[in-house]
């Protein structure tokens, strides 16, 4: 990206079309020159395929005659059709693909951009108001920061590819419904706190939330499936690496300044692996117990309390009695936490 501009836009109060057409110069989007049916054609796809990968990317509908695709889009098109044609795969494993990888690109754009805004205190709500040097700054930090994250994004890749593999190969051969602890977390009194802190301080309580989670997840080897706001969800290759993570969470945020309670579920069972995310009864049980959890309390399921009960690291408390789970019955719960030491 040798021809990555240096300056901004002349003009002291720049245009938001201005702003856009820097901006896609800076990162190394070209200026558009083919309508849909000469991106298309020049890439060797139908109409069809290739509107069905634009709306996988995540990108919205352009009008057909606007000239807005570029070489780039060309190569995109043509490297997946090549893919298809050579059987690596088929259109369905494409756009599946597509999808989850566009999905990805879009959060780590969209986090990284509500990074810069923060940093030269400027509001994304008010673009046309940047003065130039707030505008400097920004363009500055993702100049610096775009060779970084084309290497670091190919370095996760490959780990977490490896990683996968693995999991794949130790799972029961031929059969992507493998058991799994499954477990949520979610802050207490977190719409409370949405009245109560202005957007600053929720985006600290929330950033400090997925930091402590990912963290935390990761140690006890998991996996973060999503955040959701206040909630993160995960998966755990055991019960008990789960139950650590549940209780670990627990206590660091108590220990946390500026995190409040948390509140955990876990559950064991048979799960689907699907587009990276998790489904099936034990995905509903863990969010089910969720609820039943009080602030700074671990609960769990039976099916998990049984899955770890011989390893002596944890005690469990049956809750005073089993409780009625929308969709999945009665239920005995546990309340779960590290066993004292004799």
């Amino acid at each position: 990206m040798d021809d990555i501009p240096s300056g901004v836009p002349a003009s002291p109060d720049p245009s938001r079309e201005d702003l856009a057409a820097f901006m896609d110069g800076l990162v190394g989007v070209e200026n558009g020159r083919y309508t849909r049916n000469e991106a298309v054609s020049e890439a060797g796809v139908s109409l069809e395929d290739g509107r069905r990968f634009w709306r996988a990317m995540g990108f919205p509908e352009v009008p057909d005659d606007e000239r807005v695709f570029t070489d780039q889009d060309v190569e995109m098109l043509r490297g997946v059709h090549d893919l298809i044609r050579r059987d690596t795969a088929d259109m369905e494993t494409a756009l599946q693909i597509t999808r989850v990888t566009g999905q990805c690109a879009a959060r780590l754009a969209e986090t990284y951009m509500g990074v810069l805004w923060r940093r030269t205190a400027a509001s994304p709500a008010s673009v046309q108001q940047l003065d130039r040097q707030a505008m400097e700054e920004t363009a500055g930090m993702a100049q610096d920061a775009i060779p970084f994250l084309r290497e670091s994004l190919l370095y996760m890749w490959r780990r977490h590819l490896s990683a996968a593999v693995k999991r794949a190969v130790f799972a029961s051969a031929g059969d992507s419904n493998v058991s799994r602890a499954v477990g949520f977390a979610d802050l207490a009194a977190f719409s409370r706190l949405t009245e109560e802190l202005d957007e600053f301080e929720l985006a600290e309580m929330v950033t400090a939330f997925e930091t402590l989670s990912f963290d935390t997840v990761s140690e006890f080897g998991g996996r973060v499936v999503k955040l959701i706001g206040d909630e993160v969800m995960f998966v755990a290759p055991g019960a008990g690496s789960a139950a650590s993570i549940g209780v670990n969470l627990v206590d660091r945020c108590e220990s946390d300044d500026v995190l409040p309670s948390v509140r955990v579920g876990i559950a064991f069972g048979p799960v689907l692996d699907l587009q990276g995310d998790v489904f099936g009864s034990t995905v509903n049980l863990a969010s089910r117990v969720t609820s039943f959890a009080r602030p700074a309390t671990v609960v769990a399921s039976k099916s998990l309390k049984e899955a770890v009960d011989r390893s002596g690291d944890f005690e469990f408390r049956a809750l005073r009695r089993p409780v009625r789970l929308k969709g999945l019955g009665k239920e005995r719960l546990y309340a779960v936490r590290a066993a004292t030491m004799p």
